[in-house]
């Protein structure tokens, strides 16, 4: 490996917050997916509705155990709006706690 000079400083393998030094190369990096760190799927209201009512909490008791208002949980259920991140991994977390995870949940076709 060819060591370049950067603003005076020779490359020791650390990098430099400023990027624009290292010129026309392109430094790879790496980008980690996984499910846990991903959002809600597109059918997230369906799933919640189905998680719900085989637990048997009404839209009021999940939204206190998830510290949101029941007109969230209803338009999340309805499909007028997806739950951010945020709620979703709590409504994953409360769902390990019960010991009966979203993932597990089979949702009845219309």
């Amino acid at each position: 490996m060819t060591l370049r000079r950067c603003a005076s400083r020779e490359f020791t393998g650390f990098l430099p917050w400023h990027l624009s030094c290292f010129g026309p190369y392109s430094i790879p990096m790496q980008v980690h997916t996984s499910t846990a760190n991903s959002g809600p799927p597109p059918d997230a209201g369906r799933l919640i509705r189905a998680w719900r009512q085989r637990t048997g909490l009404t839209q009021e008791g999940l939204a206190q155990s998830l510290s949101v208002t029941f007109s969230t949980v209803s338009r999340w259920e309805n499909g007028h709006v997806l739950p951010s991140k945020l709620a979703w991994r709590a409504l994953q977390q409360l769902a390990a706690e019960r010991a009966c995870p979203l993932e597990s949940v089979a949702i009845d076709s219309d």
